[in-house]
C-alpha cells in the first residue's frame, strides 16, 4: 500500500510516532506509510512553490469560498451593503496542482474535493491500484490555500486538510468518521499540525506538530528532498486563555452580536493574535497552547457566533 518515495520527505521518527499514535494491528498501516506521508509530501510542494510565486493575480471567479473578492452591491434588510465575490488566484490554482498530483500517487485516498473544486469526485490515480472495499479507503476534502487574499503582503498562509474515512464524507458524522485533519503553515519556517483519531478503538486522539527542515546536501545526493521532522510531540490547548482571532471582521458592522463580543475581549483586555487567516490563527494558538478563533455564522443562524477551534 505504501510507496517508497513517500518515505523521502517522512524521516523515521515521524514514522515511528506514528505507529506509537495509531493502532498497532495493521488496520491503518496505509495511514501511516502512504497516506499522511503523501499530503505531507503535498505541503512540502506547495511550500516550495509559493516561494517562487512572485506574481499573485486572478485567473478568475470560479472559487466559491475564496479569500480574495472583487466588490459588488447588493442589498440585504432593507440596507444596501458591498457584497464580496470570491476570486480564483494562480496561487490557489498552483497549490492545488501540487496536491492533486501528490494524492493521485496514493492509492488509498479514493475520493478528494476541494475549495476550488468542491463536488467529492473519484481520484485519478497515476500509480497502480488494487484496492478493495475491506482495505483502507479515504476521502480528502481540502482548502489547498487558506489566506491567499494576504499572500501578497508575505503574510504566512496554510492549507487545510481533513481526512475521512471511506469513499465519501457527505453525509457522515465527523466523530465517527473523521479520522485526521491537517494545517500546513507556510511562513517564516514551514510547519505542520497533525491531528489524528481512530474512532471505534481504544487509541486516544493525538496531535502533534512537524517542521520541515532542508536535507544535508552532499556529492552523492545534491538534491534531497527537505525532511519532515517532528518538533512538539504533543499539542493541546488550554480550556481557558485572552488571546482570541476575530476572523471576517467587517461582518462586525452589520452583525450586532460579533460586534458585541470582539468589544467585550477588547474592553476586557484579552490580546488580539490577528494573522488574517484561519491557519496563521491557530497556528499561533497552537504555539500559545490557547487561544480561540471567533467567526460570525452565516444563513440562518445570521447574526451568531461561531468558535473554531
Amino acid at each position: 500500500m505504501g510507496n517508497t518515495s513517500d518515505s523521502n520527505h517522512a524521516s523515521s521518527s515521524l514514522i515511528q510516532h506514528l505507529r506509537s499514535v495509531l493502532p498497532q494491528d495493521g488496520s491503518r498501516e496505509a495511514l501511516i506509510t502512504s497516506v499522511i506521508p503523501k499530503l505531507l509530501q503535498s505541503v512540502a510542494g506547495v511550500a516550495q512553490t509559493l516561494r517562487s510565486s512572485h506574481n499573485v493575480s486572478a485567473v478568475g471567479t470560479a472559487n466559491t469560498f475564496g479569500d480574495d473578492r472583487v466588490s459588488t452591491l447588493s442589498h440585504h434588510h432593507k440596507a444596501s451593503l458591498v457584497e464580496l465575490t470570491p476570486l480564483e488566484l494562480n496561487v490557489d490554482v498552483a497549490a492545488e496542482n501540487v496536491i492533486r498530483e501528490a494524492i493521485a500517487q496514493c492509492p488509498s485516498i479514493v475520493t478528494a474535493s476541494s475549495e476550488e473544486d468542491p463536488i467529492e469526485r473519484a481520484v485519478q490515480h497515476t500509480v497502480p491500484t488494487s484496492i478493495s472495499s475491506t482495505q483502507e479507503q479515504y476521502t480528502l476534502a481540502f482548502d489547498p490555500l487558506d489566506g491567499s487574499s494576504i499572500i501578497s503582503a508575505n503574510w504566512t498562509v496554510g492549507a487545510i486538510f481533513s481526512l475521512w474515512d471511506g469513499a465519501t464524507a457527505l453525509n457522515r458524522n465527523p466523530t465517527t468518521r473523521q479520522v485526521a485533519a491537517i494545517l500546513g503553515v507556510f511562513g517564516p519556517r514551514t510547519t505542520a499540525i497533525v491531528a489524528l483519531r481512530t474512532p471505534n478503538t481504544s487509541t486516544p486522539p493525538t496531535c502533534f506538530e512537524l517542521a520541515l527542515s532542508p536535507a544535508p546536501q552532499s556529492q552523492s545526493k545534491p538534491t534531497s528532498p527537505p525532511t519532515w521532522h517532528l518538533t512538539r510531540p504533543t499539542l493541546t490547548l488550554s480550556p481557558t486563555s485572552h488571546y482570541f482571532s476575530p476572523a471576517n471582521l467587517r461582518s462586525a458592522a452589520t452583525f450586532p452580536a460579533y460586534l458585541s463580543l470582539i468589544t467585550q475581549y477588547i474592553t476586557q483586555r484579552y490580546t488580539l493574535r490577528y494573522a488574517g487567516g484561519l491557519v496563521p490563527g491557530r497556528g499561533a494558538h497552537a504555539g500559545a497552547r490557547r487561544g480561540a478563533v471567533r467567526q460570525p455564522r452565516h444563513g440562518e443562524g445570521w447574526g451568531q457566533v461561531a468558535e473554531v477551534v
